[in-house]
């Protein structure tokens, strides 16, 4: 949800991430848009008939979490095209510090 906020700021502002493609940008608002209608329809499901939704619901639960591996992969494919790359170097003490 929060990519979304983040999304509509940045068009409303004129601001677009430097190299990041508009599809993808694109493609992460339609992700965000479909969890939460999909939240949506099955708290209504569940409201409407709740002996339907409890046949569903195993369904329900993989394609939200299908949705959400897929935010992963978008928010990697972003950082991709940004440039964002993470380092860890080892601290003087012997452990990892970022």
């Amino acid at each position: 949800m929060l990519g979304l906020i983040i999304y509509v700021v940045a068009q409303v502002l004129g601001i677009r991430p430097h190299h990041v493609p508009l599809g993808l940008l694109g493609s992460m608002l339609a992700l965000c848009v479909m969890l939460l209608l999909t939240g949506i329809l099955t708290v209504l499901l569940n409201a409407w008939d709740e002996n339907y939704y409890s046949t569903v619901e195993d369904a329900v639960e993989w394609v939200l979490t299908l949705m959400l591996q897929g935010n992963f992969l978008l928010v990697w494919l972003m950082w991709c095209h940004a440039g964002v790359e993470l380092v860890v170097n080892e601290s003087p003490q012997g452990g990892y510090h970022q």
